[in-house]
């Protein structure tokens, strides 16, 4: 395809007629050269931002760096669809099969890739022969989230901006905090034009519910699985070993419907898992945080927390998955004494203020019994928190 001038063209190519008002100022920004940051929620359409000037510039290649191969496979595939040279690098490629990607470089508008492949030294010299248009990072939080920790790759992106030194570079993000949007911007060396975009999402009914044992847990999970009866359920746990303890008990009520997913996985199991989940073979997916980045599904009507997760950009993220379609969703959060042990243990070996602060103000979350569950998702976001919902487990007490 030969690149085009005219948005509302290119703009025809992805099957819209309109941009959102959201959309509009970020993608005007970045057609100036200038560098963006968007906190925007989940469903608010923040991968036409980048994709659109990309198709603008398909002359030029445009990076994505993502959290997981699932999200690549899932972008790469929807674009070649529409007919944009897409490709991805990652660990599940063969050396033949990377070769062979490296060579065709100038010839794609879009390669989506993680951190750890594209801080390779090797491959960076291979950029510098491409005309790299944009750098993107998507869920760019978990910079913070996972760089201190087990993702060290993400704390040097900013090395290789400077080194690549692209046209512009955009970040994209559902949950970052004003200090958050700071913090990332001195990291990646960059800095940029900050857009908001805050959804109330009146559609997600928000619950937290005390249950301290394993046995309490799946009753209760599989008596709100009976009440709901929702069209595509995720389920959220902290470990390989919960995922496939819950995913076992349920299989013996909802044969045939669960699916179970993790990083202990290899990525061809996670790959099958993840699209028996999507075609709608598998209507319950039991998983860790890895799964559902990115994850565009209109009919997830429950989105439940079997453990506390490890910090409220977690949470929200998890949750922003459910009732994209609009239709009413809910959102369970399940937690106990020993959810807060366990946390604390895996969070302990890293040393690391900041994740010891995100684990503080999930506990803190979940035993507050007296503020609206929504203003204080806002107010972790540093948001206004604005009214109460009058529907969330803390609302509903205190009109008793």
């Amino acid at each position: 395809m030969k690149p085009h001038n005219d948005v509302k063209a290119a703009l025809r190519l992805f099957g819209f007629d309109s941009l959102r008002n959201e959309q509009i100022k970020p993608i005007e920004a970045l057609r100036k050269g200038q560098c963006i940051f968007v906190n925007a929620p989940t469903s608010a359409g923040k991968s036409l931002i980048y994709q659109l000037p990309a198709v603008l510039h398909q002359d030029q290649l445009t990076i994505v760096v993502e959290p997981t191969i699932s999200l690549m496979l899932d972008q790469v595939q929807k674009l070649n669809r529409l007919g944009f040279c897409a490709a991805h690098l990652d660990s599940s490629l063969t050396k033949t099969q990377r070769q062979e990607l490296i060579k065709r470089l100038g010839d794609l508008t879009f390669l989506y890739t993680t951190p750890e492949q594209l801080i390779r030294p090797a491959f960076i010299k291979q950029l510098k022969h491409i005309d790299v248009y944009q750098i993107v990072i998507d869920e760019v939080h978990c910079i913070l989230d996972w760089g201190y920790s087990f993702r060290g790759e993400y704390l040097e992106l900013g090395d290789v901006i400077r080194k690549i030194d692209p046209q512009c570079v955009s970040v994209f993000t559902a949950t970052a905090s004003p200090e958050d949007e700071d913090e990332i911007q001195r990291l990646l060396g960059v800095e940029m034009k900050v857009f908001h975009c805050q959804s109330d999402r009146k559609n997600l009914i928000y619950a937290k519910k005390h249950a301290d044992s394993r046995k309490e847990k799946l009753r209760l999970v599989k008596g709100y699985l009976k009440k709901y009866k929702p069209r595509r359920t995720a389920i959220y746990c902290n470990t390989h070993r919960a995922v496939e303890s819950v995913a076992a008990e349920l299989e013996k009520k909802y044969p045939g419907q669960i699916g179970a997913y993790h990083s202990g996985l290899s990525n061809s199991e996670k790959n099958r898992w993840q699209i028996r989940f999507c075609s709608g073979e598998y209507t319950i997916m039991v998983a860790t945080s890895a799964f559902g980045m990115g994850i565009d599904l209109p009919d997830i009507d429950l989105v439940l927390h079997f453990n506390m997760p490890f910090s409220m950009n977690d949470y929200i993220q998890q949750t922003g998955r459910a009732g994209r379609d609009g239709r009413k969703a809910h959102c369970i959060l399940l937690y106990g004494d020993e959810d807060f042990w366990t946390a604390a243990t895996l969070v302990e070996p890293y040393g690391n203020a900041r994740l010891d602060e995100s684990l503080r103000q999930m506990v803190n979350f979940c035993n507050d019994r007296k503020h609206c569950l929504k203003k204080l998702m806002a107010e972790a976001l540093g948001q206004e928190p604005g009214k109460n919902c009058r529907f969330c487990t803390n609302c509903q007490a205190g009109r008793r």
